[in-house]
């Protein structure tokens, strides 16, 4: 669908349509008003997808539209691959509910490298063991008809092409816990790590999957291990960080982490993005999870199922088959077989019938009472 009228966009680059690599990348900002929203952004080339990194820092917008918080994280960044013979590139915005075209033009790839073709789409090694563990969770009982399907689902979520920021221009650090995959019914989730700055100092650390709020971070604490790792940084002791960040119902899948540095100067420059798969199934709810290695090799054929159809490839086959047995070792170590579980018994203890068939087998003699009924 089309974007409204009311809506503002601007492209800062690239200046012209007409590439000279394949690595494109569209800067800009776009205003939804304040009584609409935008939530995510992606862009399309001859309909393939590329998701972006929307809500940066504005000043310019802010003071233009009026200085509220909409106006002001409306920047955004998108990074796309062309190849020749691409004919179009178009924009989208979600608004919470949908996606929507703001922007659409065409492109002249005849400037590219007659080695820059459509590239395979890419399954990442990085994120192969959680998302195996969670087709393994939901599907190790389903039929192959359902979780061929469900694994086609996740596949189309997994192999989009993400703008992602490892860490910020003048930072070092890591996004520790979680990985690539959080349980989205709690409406929160937990994340831990470290950062400090090369240069420029850290006040304070916020986070957010959305654009307009967001969740303050426990910063400074302590981390010798860091410490020990770069001591050519005096600040790496006080790096480490930890919060819970919100996560909406609606919020699109893959949500978009970002975390933001108050540098002290009045700036706030991104210090991570990362995009979030969401489990919004009820862990709670279905039959008890259990290993077996075949349902185990059942749901690793679904997934390769796709590679050797050649919809996708991995970005590291060796990388990948290591992720893959670590996850067969986390299921065989943390689930049960299905077996009746056994109810322990105290040491020493027995029924009565085993005690009294363990007595010596002798005639007893009877006490006498010394009290009066004896008489």
């Amino acid at each position: 669908m089309t974007a409204p009228a009311e809506l503002k966009f601007h492209l800062d680059s690239p200046v012209s349509w007409r590439p000279e690599g394949a690595g494109l990348e569209v800067v800009g900002w776009l205003y939804p008003g304040e009584t609409a929203l935008c939530v995510d952004l992606r862009a399309r080339v001859d309909g393939r997808s590329y998701l972006g990194l929307y809500g940066l820092e504005r000043p310019d917008t802010q003071q233009v539209f009026g200085g509220s918080v909409a106006a002001r994280r409306t920047g955004f960044i998108q990074r796309v691959q062309v190849w020749r013979g691409a004919r179009e590139l178009a924009l989208d915005y979600h608004d919470g509910t949908q996606w929507r075209e703001f922007f659409r033009t065409a492109l002249d790839t005849s400037a590219l490298p007659p080695g820059a073709t459509k590239p395979k789409r890419l399954l990442r090694a990085a994120i192969v063991h959680q998302t195996l563990h969670y087709l393994y969770r939901h599907f190790h009982r389903a039929s192959w008809a359902e979780l061929c399907r469900e694994t086609d689902q996740v596949l189309r979520e997994v192999l989009q092409p993400t703008t992602d920021v490892v860490i910020g221009d003048r930072f070092i650090g890591h996004i520790e816990n979680p990985g690539y995959w959080i349980n989205a019914g709690y409406g929160k989730f937990r994340i831990t790590g470290w950062i400090f700055g090369v240069g420029r100092h850290i006040s304070q650390l916020s986070a957010t999957t959305g654009v307009l709020t967001e969740n303050r971070l426990v910063y400074p604490k302590d981390r010798p291990d860091v410490a020990a790792h770069r001591p050519d940084h005096a600040n790496a002791l006080k790096s480490g960080y930890y919060g819970l960040v919100d996560i909406r119902p609606d919020t699109p899948n893959p949500a978009n982490l970002k975390i933001f540095a108050e540098t002290g100067d009045g700036t706030r420059p991104l210090a991570f993005a990362r995009r979030m798969f969401l489990d919004r199934r009820d862990e709670l709810s279905g039959p008890v999870p259990v290993y077996r290695t075949a349902l185990f090799l059942k749901v690793l054929a679904a997934l390769l199922r796709g590679r050797l159809l050649g919809r996708y490839a991995f970005d590291s086959w060796p990388e990948a088959h290591i992720e893959i047995k670590r996850t067969q070792d986390l299921l065989a170590a943390t689930l049960g077989r299905g077996e009746a579980k056994k109810i322990p018994t105290r040491a020493g203890a027995g029924t009565t019938a085993s005690r009294r068939a363990s007595a010596p087998c002798s005639r007893a003699t009877p006490r006498r009472s010394s009290g009066p009924a004896a008489r």
